[in-house]
């Protein structure tokens, strides 16, 4: 089963702003929320741990590879999708004859079933193509590569409605039990269902790496007329205060990821 470790890592950009400051974490298999607010680290964090990046000081692992050294072990173990994907040829098809043989893991079967969902061709030409449809394009392809571990940038960005429910079944259907997909996006609503464990970023720092689950177990996201004593977080709403709470029901509670970002960004230490 995939892991990444990523063990105290710096990272500064060459105007001497640091975006990574002394970062750690641990991320297992399943699909997890990178959550963060404009600025904090996200997309750096992504190329970090893919290899594109190269941290100042700390490491980064997959599997026990450092996969800074972009040995072609290492490499064939991830793959990042950037948030305006430009791939180098002029299909997917070109892709599968020149890309594709470097992964060992690419499946001809899941790639078509994943483009036929998005109702495209793997020979239609990814120039011709407008944003949202290049991006469903090239996350099918993404995820036909059968990485251990998969990073997207921001994947729903220009699909609609419909795009947006099918992404949510290719990423379901293409994440087996020893595959990490992380995926960092503002666009948690339709997403929600999917994930199975939160990292927030803030300031260089990962000061949440959490299970949905357990989150879920621990605190309650409710709303309440009036605020709830001893909440960890609350705000006003239309409907009275949203608040999360110490869940002292023992029934597991739907984690809303909007009033989670709301509480570390406001400082609430959980």
């Amino acid at each position: 089963m995939a892991e990444i470790k990523i063990d105290n890592v710096w990272y500064a950009y060459r105007k001497g702003h640091d975006s990574m400051r002394g970062a750690t974490a641990e991320i297992g298999p399943g699909i997890h929320l990178l959550l963060g607010p404009n600025g904090a680290g996200k997309t750096t964090l992504l190329k970090l741990m893919c290899g594109i990046l190269t941290p100042s000081a700390g490491e980064v692992t997959i599997d026990g590879i450092d996969i800074c050294r972009r040995d072609p072990s290492g490499l064939e173990k991830v793959f990042y999708l950037s948030d305006d994907p430009s791939f180098p040829l002029a299909t997917i098809n070109d892709m599968v004859r020149c890309h594709a043989p470097y992964y060992p893991g690419f499946s001809r079967e899941q790639l078509d079933a994943n483009l036929r969902e998005f109702g495209l061709d793997a020979d239609d030409r990814l120039q011709a193509m407008s944003l949202g449809w290049r991006k469903k394009a090239c996350i099918a392809y993404a995820l036909a590569l059968n990485t251990d571990v998969l990073l997207l940038d921001e994947p729903a960005n220009g699909l609609d409605i419909q795009s947006k429910k099918s992404l949510n079944k290719v990423l379901a259907s293409n994440c087996n039990d020893g595959k990490i997909i992380i995926v960092a996006t503002h666009t948690v609503h339709e997403m929600q269902a999917l994930f199975d464990g939160v990292m927030f970023i803030n300031n260089g720092a990962v000061p949440l790496v959490a299970d949905v689950y357990e989150l879920g177990r621990k605190y309650a996201f409710v709303t309440s007329e009036h605020p709830v004593e001893g909440a960890v977080y609350s705000e006003p709403s239309m409907q009275g205060f949203r608040c999360m709470v110490p869940n002292d029901g023992g029934i597991e509670s739907q984690v809303d990821f909007i009033l989670l970002y709301q509480a570390m960004m406001s400082g609430a230490e959980l």
